[in-house]
């Protein structure tokens, strides 16, 4: 009989390419100093192979898997725990602090700031900002440099970016809210599945569904909108990960329905599929809500550009679905 294949997790790889050695075994320059100047070192080549793009986002997701991996083997399960439990919103919450006061948005990577500068700039009282910027830099979003003296580093620049910070703002401001909320909501309905989604969550919250809230308050509106097309930046595009020419969808009719992109905007992603897969049978749904939606309008090129593609417009709040789609995209 072939002997079993036993494959080695992405810590073992690492380990045995960049020390040399198989993961049970032992050796003497295996000690702290050692290690940490390994890691070190692999600190170095992941930032270089970030910075000049020689490996794909796959490669770059078993990399980071692979140092989850290793921060987890040593820890103590029940520190882990309690890190998690009063570790996970305080970052958060002082970011929501710092770009409201505005300190943060003065940071710089090339020139370090003391607390006493910031406080000048923005009329902040130095002592809270050194007490919010403590969070700050353990979490990593921020460089301490000195005593009570930063620079800003990747991540300080990414959360100042438009739609980032309005994520910030929007995750602070509701989604917390949401959950803290949400074992309450679950519990009142006795651990069921709502079956009213007007009644879910974001109104046992605050009152009134998301979209009803967000039609209410431009401000709010604008905001999500901004967070939503840097979530669509940052993400992989569908048509380019679901693999629609592998899928056994070829008994549709032309008048059912292959694909409804809920919450699509404009229609890019719906156009993107069309453009790769001309021939695919079945109708192409575009659902967002009334204002978001294209018209001959508000802007005839992109409503022009869906119609010639044979994409139809849906108007519907992203939540109740009318239709029965082979594919739905969220």
């Amino acid at each position: 009989m072939p002997s079993e294949v036993i494959s080695e997790s992405p810590i073992e790889a690492i380990t045995d390419s960049v020390i040399g050695l198989d993961g049970n075994d032992y050796h003497p320059s295996l000690d702290k100093y050692y290690f940490l100047k390994t890691l070190s070192g692999l600190k170095l080549h992941a930032d270089n192979l970030r910075k000049n793009g020689s490996v794909d986002k796959a490669a770059r997701y078993g990399i980071r898997a692979a140092a989850l991996e290793l921060a987890d083997s040593l820890g103590d399960p029940e520190k882990q725990a309690l890190r998690i439990i009063f570790e996970t919103s305080p970052p958060l919450v002082t970011l929501r602090i710092s770009i409201e006061a505005g300190f943060l948005k003065h940071l710089k990577a090339e020139k370090p700031s003391t607390a006493t500068e910031l406080a000048k700039l923005t009329g902040v009282d130095p002592t809270l900002i050194v007490r919010t910027m403590r969070i700050l830099t353990a979490a990593r979003f921020a460089n301490e440099v000195g005593v009570e003296t930063y620079t800003a580093n990747d991540l300080t620049k990414a959360f100042l970016q438009p739609g980032i910070e309005d994520a910030v703002r929007h995750g602070c401001d509701v989604v917390n809210v949401i959950f803290a909320k949400l074992p309450q909501f679950i519990s009142n309905l006795n651990f069921q599945e709502p079956d009213n989604y007007t009644l879910g969550p974001h109104t046992f919250t605050f009152g009134k569904p998301l979209w009803k809230h967000l039609e209410l308050d431009p401000a709010q509106s604008q905001l999500f909108d901004r967070m939503m097309v840097a979530f669509k930046r940052n993400r992989e595009n569908w048509v380019d990960i679901f693999r629609f020419d592998e899928q056994p969808d070829n008994d549709l009719a032309d008048d059912q329905v292959l694909v409804i992109d809920i919450a699509g905007g404009h229609g890019h992603k719906l156009k993107d599929f069309k453009k790769k897969y001309p021939h695919a049978k079945g109708r192409l749904i575009l659902q967002d809500q009334a204002h978001v939606l294209p018209t001959p309008e508000s802007n005839p090129n992109a409503f022009e550009g869906l119609k010639q593609c044979g994409i139809e417009l849906v108007q519907h709040d992203a939540i109740r679905l009318i239709l029965n789609p082979r594919k739905m995209f969220m």
